[in-house]
């Protein structure tokens, strides 16, 4: 199996963690420390207008701008770009289509000198031989500040749906795998023995009442229920079997961390055995009996050459 080496690329900085929870915590914390998360969001959110307004501009040069030198972006359609050179270059290149686009804000969490930000988008383009066509899905994206700018450190995209015929998608060379150095194999085990169990209670479990998941090819899931019916669903259509490999976690304070992997799932279907993989970023939060449960996701996915 060969997938992407672009699969590690969380974080570029050490991240300080904050409460994100809102409510009784917020009204605890500190009036500078709660002045300067109101600050931090609200940059936050002017970058993301920012982006949008050069995006639909078609301006390659000004999106990139706002991505950190050795920033990474796992994108819906399997391609990783490594550094700002490379994103400019793909942008570029998806200028060619006169692409416009809205994001919808989910939510921010600041940690420090760093944020994790979560949303939906949408967007129209022109494939090359001139078919207009239309996608969407859910982000992530993590920033980090340095000299008191916010910049973007890494930015994973997936699709809500499948992407409409002839959408352009990655070339499939693959790298060898990243060597496997998270932390969160308990994790990663437990959601396996759940998945490929075909237990859809046992995997919604393993997630927070509040979570939020933004599965491959699926629409955004909010909370354990329909987290549940998701992947019952799946289970319906042919067993599918599947394998994590846990690359990178980052520790934030509060009980939060971020992790980083890869993915392959294989399903019987009437038209024989399929296999798709991709890649996947977590916000986890650990509960008071020291497991961890995934709080956001966001996974993209694509099919694998073995």
């Amino acid at each position: 199996m060969r997938v992407r080496s672009g699969v590690v690329f969380l974080i570029a900085g050490t991240l300080a963690a904050c409460g994100p929870d809102t409510g009784e915590q917020a009204d605890s914390m500190p009036a500078a420390e709660s002045t300067d998360m109101a600050s931090a969001e609200a940059a936050i959110d002017q970058i993301r207008t920012d982006y949008m307004a050069d995006f639909n501009n078609h301006d390659a040069a000004g999106v990139a701008s706002m991505f950190a030198d050795s920033a990474v972006v796992l994108a819906a359609n399997g391609d990783v770009q490594e550094g700002r050179e490379a994103i400019q270059a793909a942008l570029t290149e998806q200028m060619a289509g006169s692409p416009t686009g809205q994001v919808e804000k989910g939510e921010t969490m600041v940690f420090g000198d760093a944020a994790v930000d979560r949303g939906t988008y949408t967007m129209n383009t022109t494939t090359p031989d001139g078919t207009a066509m239309g996608v969407s899905g859910s982000y992530m994206t993590v920033l980090g500040q340095t000299d008191g700018a916010w910049k973007i450190e890494a930015l994973i995209l997936n699709f809500n749906a499948p992407p409409p015929e002839g959408y352009p998608m990655a070339d499939e060379s693959m790298a060898e795998p990243p060597p496997e150095s998270g932390t969160m194999a308990a994790l990663a085990n437990a959601y396996m023995e759940a998945f490929n169990s075909g237990d859809a209670a046992a995997v919604a479990a393993l997630y927070t009442e509040d979570a939020v998941a933004g599965f491959a090819n699926e629409p955004v899931a909010m909370g354990t229920a329909a987290i549940e019916a998701a992947n019952a669903a799946s289970f319906a259509e042919g067993s599918p079997k599947l394998e994590i490999h846990d690359v990178y976690t980052q520790p934030l304070s509060d009980g939060y961390a971020l992790d980083a992997g890869w993915y392959t799932v294989t399903a019987t279907t009437p038209d024989g055995e399929v296999q798709n993989g991709g890649t996947y970023t977590l916000l986890c939060r650990q509960a008071a009996d020291g497991s961890w449960k995934i709080h956001w996701s966001v996974v993209n996915g694509h099919p694998v050459t073995m």
